[in-house]
């Protein structure tokens, strides 16, 4: 991946598609995309050597490979643009949450407006289902679309849900309309690829005019719908929100509770100063006793060497267990405390 233009590298995706150009590629893709099983384990063999979603990584290959610039005068959308054009976009609705994309080509506006309506949402609570992206790319009848096969996949590997319609925007002459879906609602899940079938209400639905080319037969989505959208309608919380619900209040939790840097160490500084009053006050207790010895007749320098001792005890007993890494020097006559290191470099 190029860091700075955003684009995968040609020879990389030849490579990972097994094809030899980027016609071949196109073919092989689709194939490819029809069958789950193949199509997420290609989807993870990309993943290990890019899993920077944020872009679409089959803009500058399809347009050096197969754009045809003199019969159609076709350029596709490089990765900064459609960044731009996303955020011009982009009202901060909440209420707005759908995306249409005519002549999408390989999706590069499509992907760059999902990846910033992500971003404005808490990964913690982010739902796919929220957002829906419609897509329309040129399909003539008879003839392949080179196109259409990248433009799911960019759709599929990133979890969403949307339709990609294969036709002809302005006659409305349409190949097939593809439902893409994330069924479990994971924002690290892939999608699944269903064909719609060709009834009078789809047709309606999406305005199609004429279909052309051959029907496809193609469901992977459960009928009637998804767990997580009856959960949602009925009430019920599935095993994966319980899941979702304790990690919140986890996390809430930890952030009701946390203390910044200055906060701990007011605190440390509090039970220093509690430990340090109970120390004083033991001295005093100590050196009261010690007079109150001498005044009945004791011999004061006895008495003041086992003050001294006792007053020594209770410091370095203190000191060694807050300093429990360190060498404590006390000396009581001169009233002064030193805090080594092991090695006895003072501090």
């Amino acid at each position: 991946m190029d860091q700075n233009n955003k684009y995968m590298e040609k020879d990389l995706i030849l490579k990972l598609l097994d094809s030899g150009d980027g016609w071949q590629a196109s073919e092989k893709l689709m194939s490819i995309l029809m069958d789950k099983t193949k199509r997420e384990k290609l989807f993870r063999d990309f993943l290990s050597h890019e899993t920077d979603v944020s872009y679409d990584w089959f803009c500058k290959f399809f347009n050096d490979e197969m754009a045809e610039r003199t019969k159609k005068q076709q350029y596709f959308t490089p990765s900064f643009l459609s960044d731009l054009v996303a955020k011009i976009v982009d009202t901060d609705n909440k209420d707005t949450k759908t995306n249409f994309d005519s002549a999408a080509g390989t999706g590069s506006l499509t992907v760059a407006k999902w990846n910033t309506d992500r971003l404005k949402v808490n990964p913690l609570i982010y739902r796919p289902s929220d957002y829906f992206y419609t897509a329309e790319e040129l399909k003539i009848e008879g003839q392949p679309s080179r196109a259409l096969p990248f433009l799911l996949f960019n759709f599929l590997i990133r979890g969403m849900n949307g339709v990609v319609i294969s036709g002809d925007s302005l006659s409305r002459k349409v190949s097939q309309i593809y439902f893409i879906q994330n069924d479990t609602d994971n924002m690290l899940g892939f999608s699944s690829l269903n064909v719609m079938p060709r009834t009078e209400t789809v047709a309606k639905e999406f305005d199609v005019r004429e279909w052309i080319d051959e029907p496809i037969t193609h469901i992977e989505s459960p009928s009637p719908m998804p767990e997580f959208l009856i959960n949602r309608i009925t009430g019920v919380t599935s095993d994966e929100d319980k899941k979702l619900l304790g990690s919140l209040t986890k996390m809430k939790n930890l952030i009701a509770n946390f203390k910044t840097a200055e906060e701990m160490r007011a605190e440390r500084l509090g039970i220093y100063k509690t430990q340090c009053n109970e120390i004083r006050n033991k001295i005093k207790s100590a050196i009261k006793a010690g007079d109150d010895l001498i005044q009945s007749g004791l011999n004061s320098k006895k008495v003041n060497k086992y003050r001294n001792r006792h007053v020594y005890d209770m410091v370095q007993k203190w000191f060694s267990k807050t300093y429990k890494d360190k060498e404590i020097k006390i000396d009581t006559e001169n009233n002064t405390i030193e805090i080594l290191s092991k090695v006895g470099v003072r501090e």
